[in-house]
């Protein structure tokens, strides 16, 4: 019994396909910042719920903002084997007790009106 991890770059993939449409239909660009497409994920399951409850909210927070813009991000943490996957993304700035909520849940959240909110997960 072995188990087959994915790639950043397929399991990023599959959700990139569906929000190309979506930021299509509501005119937000969207980019993909992966420093290393081929790294395996060893925590899918925490990657994909993030993805999951990230990217809709980047997409509502985005909606029907002008010049709207979102990137999916993948860095190294340097000096360590972990990647910090983030969403990053324009529009309406995060409400103080939504940006705690968030904190709470473990996610690091940079929200500062006029500059772009990045909801961003250690794995």
């Amino acid at each position: 019994y072995t188990i087959t991890m994915k790639s950043v770059g397929v399991i990023i993939g599959e959700y990139y396909q569906k929000l190309l449409t979506i930021c299509d239909r509501h005119k937000i660009a969207l980019n993909l910042d992966l420093e290393n497409p081929s790294i395996k994920v060893f925590h899918e399951k925490a990657l994909r719920d993030f993805l999951t409850k990230q990217i809709p909210a980047a997409v509502k927070a985005c909606k029907g903002e002008e010049d709207a813009r979102i990137t999916l991000v993948q860095k190294s943490i340097e000096g360590s084997n972990m990647l910090r996957f983030s969403v990053k993304y324009s529009g309406k700035t995060l409400q103080a007790d939504e940006k705690a909520k968030l904190q709470e849940a473990g996610y690091e959240v940079r929200a500062r009106f006029g500059y772009d909110t990045i909801v961003s997960i250690k794995l």
